[in-house]
């Protein structure tokens, strides 16, 4: 009987270093830590690189077209993107839409009325590596892709909460 308590503890341990732990299923992403770099397709079947915005302050908007918050929070997106995209550092808005087909996540970005270019997460792998688990997620990354600013869900005041870290960014 102790063989198995001990056998079944071992495998909850490693299941537990598996799902939590570094680069693990659902990591932790923390402030301050510099964030994984992500290669993927485009929904316009281009391909993205997040070191090509080295320099450049970005905000990723982890989404999917079933999302009724991803899509209530596209304006204060939205809005940053126009108050901030001419300044300096440049500001950028990048979607990472979860496991949707390009077409379905054009569709969607049209709908929601995002200007804004997203990439396709289609296996999940780029929201696990930034610990995304629910939608929608929102990560602000420094220029050298430190983490300055991360909230998972939905909040009437995203826009102005993201806006601040952005001016104290600037004001350095």
């Amino acid at each position: 009987m102790s063989r198995r308590w001990v056998f079944t503890g071992i495998i909850a341990l490693v299941l537990g270093f598996y799902l939590a732990g570094p680069g693990g299923l659902y990591s932790e992403i923390v402030r301050g830590e510099l964030a994984p770099d992500i290669v993927a397709p485009m929904s316009d079947g281009s391909e993205f690189h997040l070191h090509d915005l080295k320099g450049e302050l970005v905000l990723l908007d982890f989404w999917a077209t079933w999302c009724v918050w991803c899509e209530r929070s596209t304006p204060q997106l939205e809005a940053l993107k126009e108050e901030f995209g001419e300044g300096y550092p440049p500001f950028n808005v990048i979607g990472v839409n979860l496991q949707e087909d390009a077409a379905t996540a054009r569709s969607g970005a049209e709908r929601f009325g995002m200007s804004y270019p997203s990439i396709l997460d289609r296996d999940g792998s780029i929201s696990a590596s930034f610990g995304v688990q629910g939608l929608p997620r929102f990560v602000l990354l420094d220029t050298d892709r430190t983490i300055l600013f991360e909230q998972e869900g939905y909040s009437d005041d995203l826009g102005s909460r993201i806006r601040q870290v952005v001016l104290e960014r600037r004001a350095q």
